[in-house]
């Protein structure tokens, strides 16, 4: 497995602009970071209006690792997931609800039925397999499954720096 997880210190920005941002709309609002951000944090979510996620994304090509399944890679880094992508490197195996690796397929099984939009601040957040009579198969199908009625994902990879304004601007035109 091959993902570059190298630090992004542009979501801290990211999260100071929004906040800023959202709290002159008297929105409510819940930041993590580093370790709090977390793969059981994003599961015990139940139906933000709005659930943000700064963070690397991925989908690997198939064959990687002997995964098939696309839903299997394609997903999301959150805290941990570098030591486990190591240990697995070394051939362990960490437990796939601790990772730190949330996939698409575990994307399918967040409670998100009145989420009214998922925002994935991440590259690549929209690639995913095409397959005959099922569609795209990655996150996006993994995000309509858990009930989410609007998402916002990347086809391609994009400056963790710049990535603060468009957001801002995003949103400041969303509300």
């Amino acid at each position: 497995v091959s993902l570059n997880l190298s630090p992004l210190p542009g979501t801290e920005e990211e999260c100071r602009k929004l906040g800023g941002l959202l709290e002159t709309q008297n929105w409510r609002q819940h930041f993590s970071s580093g370790e709090q951000a977390s793969e059981s944090l994003v599961r015990d979510f139940q139906s933000p209006g709005i659930l943000h996620l700064a963070t690397h994304g991925f989908f690997l090509p198939k064959g990687e690792r002997g995964l098939e399944n696309p839903m299997l890679r394609s997903g999301l880094a959150l805290a941990g997931s570098a030591s486990s992508i190591k240990s697995r490197l070394a051939g362990g195996a960490p437990a796939p609800d601790g990772d730190g690796l949330l996939t698409a397929e575990e994307v399918g099984r967040l409670e998100l039925q009145e989420t009214w939009l998922v925002c994935l601040s991440s590259c690549e957040t929209g690639l995913g397999e095409v397959v005959e009579g099922e569609g795209v198969l990655g996150l996006r199908r993994g995000f309509i499954r858990s009930g989410a009625q609007n998402l916002m994902l990347t086809l391609w990879p994009i400056d963790d720096t710049q990535t603060a304004d468009f957001m801002v601007d995003f949103y400041g035109a969303c509300l």
